[in-house]
């Protein structure tokens, strides 16, 4: 099995290596497909990896196709939370001073 390691804020990953996120960690992409290997839950989000519980399967499934963001957390019973991003965050490019996409800042 590929090498599993935790990713560096900042570090871009190669897509053969599978990654686990730290607490307050996000990773944000098209969900492009989820898959089991070896009893774990994959996830290629972006262009990375993603090990993830398998309790997220039936979650995340139908979601595949879409541009999600993922955040781990510390909160018990919660330590996934995901969200679908509208299309307007998908292509639009980013204000210099904002978090948010320069086409979503009115639905922002």
């Amino acid at each position: 099995m590929g090498e599993i390691r935790k990713l560096r804020i900042g570090e871009k990953a190669p897509t053969s290596t599978a990654y686990r996120l730290h607490h307050w960690e996000e990773a944000v992409g098209g969900l492009e497909r989820i898959w089991n290997e070896d009893g774990l839950l994959k996830a290629f989000i972006g262009r990375i990896i993603l090990i993830l519980p398998t309790e997220l399967e039936n979650s995340l499934e139908p979601l595949q196709g879409s541009r999600i963001s993922l955040l781990r957390t510390n909160i018990p019973g919660k330590e996934y939370l995901f969200r679908v991003l509208p299309d307007c965050e998908k292509r639009a490019p980013m204000n210099e001073n904002a978090r948010t996409p320069d086409s979503c800042e009115a639905s922002a």
